[in-house]
């Protein structure tokens, strides 16, 4: 299949016109023909850019992700209008039986829509005293032996586990974690300055949705925002809906960390593409209203941003441009969790690709090759 009078999204991080040929799920050849149509005056622009990943989602379309495979099938094919081509379902803490079960029904092979490529445990792992929605009542101190019997549940597609590394046990953890290809985020956490430092001294490498619930940072204790804010080595989630952050907070962000250690993520719940209405998990209940979802005490109850939103979104800062942000959906969460066959348009690379109208709305997802959403 060939894809042709695009402006391309090239590896170098710049836009050329041409065309993209596929065929069995890979990129075959990419041939240029000129400078993007942007600079060549009224002719229509397209953008055909890598498909989006996100590495932090709980649900969609009416659906949680804890529910199981027909919960995980219906929100991918959900979110490929979005421009998602691939996803990590993301557990909240739950009990220890209700993680297994839905590990367990991860499915082995894409749908219709995006592909769930492997399982985030957000919880239970982290710190009550931090629980943003979840439920403290799942909350447990890390624990290795726990696990294992997660990642051999799930066939061992336990791709990113978020941890609080104040609580006990988790050095232990994120050092298996480390030495078995699991990443490892800090989230849900209360960790001082210098806990954090040390925890990415043992492998944790993500900041779990930046700011939220990790406490506040002060200039005497700078605690955790400080210190992923700080380190080289942390890539930093951002939920860009302009509720969980404000424009200064992202601001301080795009000043502070390099691009290329900034992931764009939806943290989205059930409500994401199913509109305003009150939710019930097996969890907790919220409502969502004027796509602000929040639990009845008025706590963030996620989001219900859609990745291209989050692309508008960040595009509207200047200087911020396209060429920019694109990596931040694209191949920076790939490679955070080594995904070295997707993020990127270049040949041998999964043919992910979306295709942009002028205002950066959605017009087409391939998936591997497969067209998985068409706007026509």
């Amino acid at each position: 299949m060939k894809i042709s009078d695009v402006d391309i999204y090239c590896p170098g991080g710049h836009f050329q016109h041409g065309s993209v040929t596929f065929a069995n799920g890979v990129i075959r050849s990419l041939d240029f023909d000129g400078p993007a149509v942007r600079n060549k005056g009224s002719r229509r622009k397209r953008l055909l850019v890598p498909g989006f990943i996100d590495i932090h989602v709980h649900g969609s379309c009416g659906r949680d992700f804890l529910e199981g495979e027909g919960a995980i099938r219906k929100a991918s094919e959900g979110m490929a209008a979005n421009g998602v081509t691939t996803f990590l379902p993301t557990s909240a803490a739950a009990p220890r039986e209700t993680i297994i079960e839905a590990l367990a029904s991860l499915p082995e092979t894409p749908g219709r829509g995006a592909d769930a490529h492997s399982f985030h445990l957000e919880g239970p792992f982290i710190n009550p005293l931090q629980k943003g929605a979840q439920n403290p009542s799942f909350m447990r101190k890390p624990d290795v032996d726990e696990l294992m019997a997660y990642a051999k549940a799930s066939g061992d597609r336990i791709s990113l586990v978020t941890v609080a590394p104040e609580l006990e046990g988790s050095e232990n953890l994120v050092r298996y974690c480390t030495e078995n290809g699991i990443r490892t985020s800090i989230g849900h956490t209360l960790a001082p300055f210098e806990t954090a430092m040390k925890s990415f001294d043992w492998g944790v490498s993500i900041s779990n949705h930046t700011y939220n619930a990790m406490g506040l940072f002060h200039h005497r204790k700078p605690g955790t925002v400080g210190a992923v804010l700080v380190s080289d080595k942390v890539y930093c989630e951002l939920i860009a809906d302009m509720v969980h952050v404000s424009e200064g907070g992202i601001r301080l962000l795009l000043r502070s960390k390099s691009p290329d250690r900034i992931i764009l993520i939806t943290d989205a719940i059930m409500a994401q593409n199913a509109g305003d209405g009150r939710y019930r998990t097996d969890a907790f209940s919220f409502t969502a209203e004027g796509g602000v979802a929040r639990l009845d005490d008025g706590t963030l109850a996620g989001s219900t941003l859609t990745m291209d939103q989050a692309l508008r979104n960040m595009c509207s800062f200047a200087p911020v441009d396209i060429e920019t942000v694109i990596p931040m959906l694209t191949s920076n969460p790939a490679s955070a969790l080594g995904m070295t066959d997707r993020g990127l348009i270049d040949c041998g690379m999964r043919a992910d690709l979306v295709l942009l109208d002028e205002q950066m709305h959605v017009e087409e997802t391939y998936g591997a090759g497969r067209k998985i959403f068409s706007g026509a």
